[in-house]
């Protein structure tokens, strides 16, 4: 379903889309007890107990709650009114159960409808109510991994995105913490991921469909324009180090979506002559995926070496954010992803744009799932947690 017919139908988007994210690196969670914690039976008793807890219910008597911390945002969103826990499948099953709210408001999903199989279960979607606003965290699972709970108790969901203010997000992952016994991390993206998932995403988005026409030339037009209405104009912001430009911190490069093909061309072009030498300094162990790994960012590199007198590989120069009409990626944990166009038009065969979008969310998923807790990151365990983020951070 296109993005128009949503908002005909007046249904919510997906999770996951149109919103700013923060991104966290969640530990498995240890679940006690025979039922699964992926069921939504499981999840209303979660759903409760936040809600309590965010009320300042009075907890072994102690008083409990949400302090504010002087978030203008939190304040202005009135009275907690609830939260919801609920088992998220994919873009389908989402759209049918919009439409069930739809008819009738009043329906309870979590005790009405049919649980999803295991294999059909993307994670579990969180939301917390109030008068004016609802805020939101999604517990990710990675889609190709065998084990997601196993026989120890312990369910796997690497990645945890929120859209919450400071406080409401520190009290949540403090939920987690201490009522699963894990531990989340604030998910940075070096310069190396945001490009290498950039790579990815525009080779799956030129890359030929099952249902291409036979015909060469009318082919690549319909690749052609699969990417332009895709990721159409591209930011790429390059981010400098003291020692390189005290006084430069940042510099946004602009590309527009009629110059992209060019660039990748240019890119799988052999390169003429090597990249000039770089600073005996090396990057940090973070940043060990090549920048320039790519036909897209091997090319912007030849052309900042070539007009700026400056290349990608050096060790002083990083890439902070990328954003395009698809997605935008920020190196300090933040993302936003926009819905594929036309995935309902695409029968049996997914669109250009729906296996690009999947790919970079799973991605993400396999970053936060490999990635070794460092020392650096912050560690979320009943602790305050600074990353700048809020409801309306940006990447």
């Amino acid at each position: 379903m296109s993005a128009s017919e949503l908002e005909q139908e007046r249904l919510r988007p997906y999770p996951l889309y149109n919103v700013t994210l923060t991104l966290y690196r969640l530990s498995p969670l240890y679940h006690a007890g025979a039922q699964s914690l992926l069921v939504n039976a499981t999840l209303v008793q979660h759903a409760r107990h936040l809600k309590d807890l965010l009320a300042g219910e009075v907890l072994r008597g102690v008083r409990v709650g949400l302090a504010t911390g002087g978030d203008e945002g939190l304040v202005k969103a009135g009275k907690l009114k609830e939260c919801r826990w609920k088992v998220l499948g994919d873009e389908a099953a989402w759209i049918e159960q919009e439409r069930r709210l739809r008819v009738d408001k009043s329906v309870d999903v979590t005790q009405t409808e049919e649980e999803l199989a295991p294999e059909d279960v993307r994670g579990i979607h969180v939301e917390v109510e109030y008068e004016k606003t609802t805020y939101m965290a999604v517990l990710l699972r990675n889609s190709s991994s065998r084990t997601v709970e196993d026989n120890t108790g312990f369910t796997h969901l690497p990645l945890v995105v929120t859209r919450m203010p400071g406080p409401l997000r520190e009290t949540f992952l403090d939920y987690l913490s201490t009522t699963f016994d894990t531990r989340a991390s604030l998910l940075k993206l070096p310069s190396g991921f945001l490009t290498s998932s950039l790579e990815r995403f525009l080779a799956e988005v030129t890359a030929p469909n099952e249902d291409d026409v036979e015909d060469t030339d009318e082919s690549a037009r319909q690749i052609l324009g699969s990417l332009r209405n895709t990721v159409k104009d591209l930011a790429v912001t390059l981010a400098f180090t003291t020692p390189v430009t005290p006084l430069l911190k940042s510099l946004e490069i602009t590309i527009s979506k009629a110059d992209i093909p060019g660039f990748i061309a240019q890119g799988k072009k052999p390169q003429q002559s090597p990249e000039p030498p770089q600073s005996d300094r090396k990057r940090k162990r973070d940043q060990s995926i090549p920048i320039t790994s790519g036909p897209f960012t091997s090319a912007l590199s030849q052309y900042t070496n070539a007009h700026l007198a400056f290349s990608l590989t050096h060790p002083d120069i990083s890439i902070s954010k990328i954003a395009c009409g698809a997605f935008a990626l920020g190196a300090e944990g933040k993302a936003k992803i926009f819905p594929p166009i036309d995935p309902e038009e695409a029968g049996d065969v997914p669109t250009r744009s729906q296996t690009a979008t999947a790919g970079l969310l799973h991605g993400l998923i396999e970053r936060a799932e490999t990635r070794a807790i460092a020392s650096s990151e912050t560690v979320v365990d009943g602790t305050n947690v600074q990353d700048g983020g809020g409801q309306n951070g940006k990447p």
